[in-house]
């Protein structure tokens, strides 16, 4: 196969991302004094010359940055899976209610697949117990499918015992429970996410959504009441008038 040549604009785009590369090369030499100048530049010149634009290396480049002005979020980011077990720590905190524990399920996952189909099947059976007991609209649970084929996660149980939560899932897989407290959930939730536990066999995927399900808490919301117009009698009297001869 024939490589296609580039096109005009990747030209300039070429030019201007091998001149921005060199330049920052240039600058960082000045600033720290780590290595020979031209060395650098002639390393930077090298790369370049590999590819048929320099546009293409900086964003390769760009997208493999990871700071707080730009985030990649992508699974096997472990700065990004430090934020996120922030990020979902305080929101679990926010609405679960509840003894909070950890949560390992035996599921015998074999793909990101099966797990889409396994996840229908549990929100199934959380939302069939919510309508038979209101006690379970409490429950919020936050699972990752994992590279051993397991899912773990955390649940706060909120009004129902550990018996029955282990009755309804404990039925079709073989569920651990372990119980924690508040201080230790962040640790709990980085040791799920963390970029070698994480299932993470499809690239083209890369984020967290086709990994993790979640059921949050069921909140009814009571009608709002109407309001009645209420009159007050008019208890302001009028002066008597005043005669002056």
């Amino acid at each position: 196969m024939v490589a296609k040549p580039p096109s005009k604009i990747g030209i300039f785009m070429g030019i201007g991302g091998a001149s921005t590369l060199i330049f920052r090369a240039y600058l960082s030499e000045k600033l720290h004094r780590q290595k020979p100048v031209f060395g650098t530049i002639a390393h930077s010149v090298n790369m370049i010359s590999q590819t048929w634009a320099g546009a293409d290396l900086i964003n390769c480049y760009m997208m493999k940055r990871c700071s707080s002005a730009n985030r990649c979020a992508r699974i096997e980011c472990p700065t990004c899976a430090r934020r996120y077990a922030r990020h979902v720590a305080r929101d679990f905190v926010c609405s679960a209610t509840g003894p909070i524990h950890t949560i390992t399920i035996s599921a015998g996952i074999d793909g990101l697949d099966d797990f889409k189909r396994w996840r229908v099947g549990v929100w199934n059976i959380v939302t069939y117990r919510r309508q038979g007991c209101r006690w379970w609209r409490d429950i919020h649970l936050r699972l990752w499918f994992c590279r051993d084929g397991c899912v773990r996660g955390i649940v706060a149980l909120g009004s129902i015992t550990e018996t029955e939560f282990l009755s309804a899932l404990g039925e079709r897989w073989p569920i651990t429970l372990r119980r924690i407290d508040g201080e230790t959930l962040l640790r709990e939730l980085y040791t799920v996410v963390r970029p070698d536990i994480i299932m993470a066999d499809d690239l083209g995927r890369a984020r967290y959504q086709p990994r993790q399900m979640t059921v949050r808490p069921h909140r009814v919301r009571s009608p709002q009441r109407g309001t009645t117009p209420v009159f007050l009698p008019d208890l302001f009297t009028e002066p008597m008038p005043m005669l002056i001869a």
